[in-house]
């Protein structure tokens, strides 16, 4: 039997989360950027391919968002960052993958991070 989206409700405490069903059933959740990402509707046919690629990628922007969160509060660096994902039990690939994405946004920059690092050492 094909997989079809058969409805998609947006979530009431997340709403840039949305809820997929698939054959009338709950599937999975994803985040706003990766229902565009793959143009979910309601009528798409999923083969496991695609659902695979679909739950990586959600995987991903949750390490994105964890660790956009944990900068959030000062700079760290990717080391940093990449232990505390890995403590929150993401994987390798999806860790790499999110670090990646922080560094092509510019929230990730070792580079930085050192500079500001030795400039607050020079201060005291």
């Amino acid at each position: 039997m094909p997989k079809v989206i058969t409805k998609i409700t947006r979530q009431k405490r997340h709403e840039d989360r949305y809820n997929i069903y698939v054959n009338e059933e709950y599937s999975f959740s994803v985040d706003e950027t990766v229902l565009i990402q793959y143009g979910l509707t309601k009528g798409k046919v999923l083969d496991e391919w695609a659902l695979g690629d679909i739950a990586f990628d959600e995987e991903v922007s949750r390490a994105f968002n964890r660790g956009l969160s944990y900068l959030s509060f000062q700079m760290r660096s990717e080391e940093e960052v990449r232990k505390k994902l890995t403590q929150a039990e993401f994987g390798e690939a999806v860790i790499q993958e999110s670090i990646q994405k922080l560094k092509r946004f510019g929230f990730l920059n070792d580079e930085a991070f050192s500079k500001a690092f030795v400039e607050t050492k020079k201060i005291r």
